[in-house]
């Protein structure tokens, strides 16, 4: 089983006018390798709903302007199945219950 993670995105990711994908016009590069994993994969996790969100918005300009003409719809629908079935959001953080538990107790103690 495969499980892609998307910690970000490179589909919304800004390039600085100094990147050289950009100065190239190969900035689509990064793009087409989260397009292609997301095909194979099984499942997919965003670290957020704005990076699925992001994601989900930005995959329909990518496959419009980089897949042969001839399937560009299929890739559309390919996609946005995979989206709406296989994608999860699983947000990280920081569990704080036991430093603030902590933070009380030294409060009471020197109270």
């Amino acid at each position: 089983k495969i499980l892609l993670y998307f910690h970000e995105n490179q589909l919304t990711t800004p390039f600085t006018t100094q990147d050289r994908d950009q100065k190239k016009q190969t900035h689509w590069h990064y793009g087409m390798a989260h397009w292609r994993s997301l095909m194979v994969a099984d499942g997919i996790v965003f670290n957020s709903r704005t990076q699925l969100q992001a994601f989900s918005q930005a995959l329909p300009k990518l496959i419009n302007e980089q897949a042969p003409r001839d399937v560009v719809k299929w890739h559309l629908e390919q996609c946005r199945e995979i989206l709406n079935t296989r994608s999860v959001v699983l947000p990280y953080g920081l569990d704080l219950e036991g430093l603030l538990q902590l933070q009380q107790e030294e409060l009471s103690l020197s109270a």
